[in-house]
């Protein structure tokens, strides 16, 4: 037996805690409630046996008492889907048996859930400003020197050298040691320009400049819930090494937004940063897949967009970055950057049901954006 499913409006006024964070147990449905309503209240009776493997995942809140675990955040893209053009529709009563894909995914992480997973963070710079451009304006014929450049006055030449400040674009990923390697593919398929910006290595004059805009940042360290102290020479916290500047550089977040242990406790990718580095950022983006929309429950998505939000309190709004592999997103043939999108949605659904509507998070602007048009926005929304 199945309920009907309900909008994105009507999953807003369930009451919730921590919205990222799910524990298995066995939960009641009181039976005058005409949906569910969270937090659930845990069922007195023992609780049921576990299912078996051909089951892992199935999740019924139609009627008591209702199995609810860790991988349950887990769902299969029917659960939340987009009708009516950008339209988001979630359906709380859900059935996952017989499982297709999603059942490799359960099995999957039942298999390696006892492992004790490592988490560290990688950074890359994909964006430095200095691209030469696809199509050149004119043809270089003259000379590509300059001799005299010295002779310049020097106001002149420290203007020469502000030109070349500009945003840049470094990737944050998460790696996840039991699905690292697909991970590295996706940086790998991503440009790699240069860590140290060029005006660094020039000479004094140069340098001086730029350690007026760029600053060594972003040291890390995993939460003593996630440390694995035989990670096996995987770092589990890394110093400053990343030159940043604050007033135009954007960071992108990719990878596992939010870790979890063997045990199904999270804690947020963004907070094994340092807040005194994050409360400063002004420009944050987040990789439209790893939000997994349409196979996370939309409240795990909400969680991760608020952990983000949270963390960067200087980024007047958020991005989410597209690419040519987002299937969805070629298929809702958005006009981009735009603030109509599924992800704005969901997240002013959720926090019209919370307490803190009266907050600056209540209007936060979610943009969805094409990561190839990153730079450019930053530039002129700086």
């Amino acid at each position: 037996m199945s309920s009907p499913g309900v909008s994105v409006i009507g999953s807003a006024r369930l009451l919730m805690q921590r919205p990222s964070t799910r524990l298995p147990g066995t939960y009641q449905i009181s039976p005058s409630i005409p949906s569910p309503a969270f937090p659930l209240q845990p069922h007195p009776s023992p609780p049921p046996p576990p299912p078996p493997k051909s089951q892992v995942g199935k999740l019924t809140l139609g009627k008591p008492p209702c199995i609810l675990s860790r991988c349950a955040r887990i769902k299969p893209p029917s659960d939340i889907h987009l009708v009516n053009n950008n339209h988001l529709q979630v359906n709380l009563t859900t059935n996952l048996s017989p499982l297709t894909q999603p059942a490799t995914m359960f099995e999957s992480w039942y298999a390696r859930h006892d492992e004790k997973t490592k988490f560290w963070l990688d950074f890359q710079v994909i964006r430095d400003g200095l691209e030469a451009p696809s199509t050149p304006l004119t043809t270089v014929t003259g000379p590509q020197t300059f001799p005299l450049f010295p002779t310049l006055p020097t106001e002149l030449r420290l203007k020469i050298w502000g030109s070349l400040v500009q945003p840049r674009i470094i990737l944050a990923a998460c790696f996840d040691s039991r699905f690292a390697g697909p991970k590295r593919s996706q940086l790998a398929s991503r440009p790699h320009r240069r860590a140290v910006p060029i005006l660094l290595h020039v000479c004094q004059e140069s340098r001086a400049l730029a350690q007026k805009h760029y600053a060594l940042t972003f040291s890390w360290k995993v939460p003593p819930r996630l440390a694995a102290p035989e990670a096996g020479g995987l770092p589990g916290a890394g110093p400053a090494r990343v030159w940043f500047n604050f007033a135009q550089d954007a960071l992108l977040l990719l990878g596992e937004l939010e870790p979890f242990d063997q045990y199904g406790f999270n804690s947020p990718m963004v907070y094994f940063l340092r807040k005194d580095d994050t409360r400063r950022v002004r420009h944050v983006a987040v990789a439209y897949e790893e939000l997994h929309l349409g196979v996370y429950e939309s409240e795990q998505i909400f969680g991760c967009l608020f952990h983000i939000v949270d963390r960067f309190p200087a980024a007047q709004r958020l991005l989410v970055t597209s690419t040519p592999a987002d299937a969805e997103v070629r298929h809702l043939d958005l006009a981009l950057p735009s603030v109509d999108n599924v992800i704005q949605k969901l997240w002013w659904a959720w926090i019209s049901g919370t307490s803190i509507v009266a907050s600056s998070l209540a209007n936060k602007q979610i943009l969805m954006i094409r990561e190839a048009d990153l730079p450019s926005f930053i530039a002129h929304h700086g």
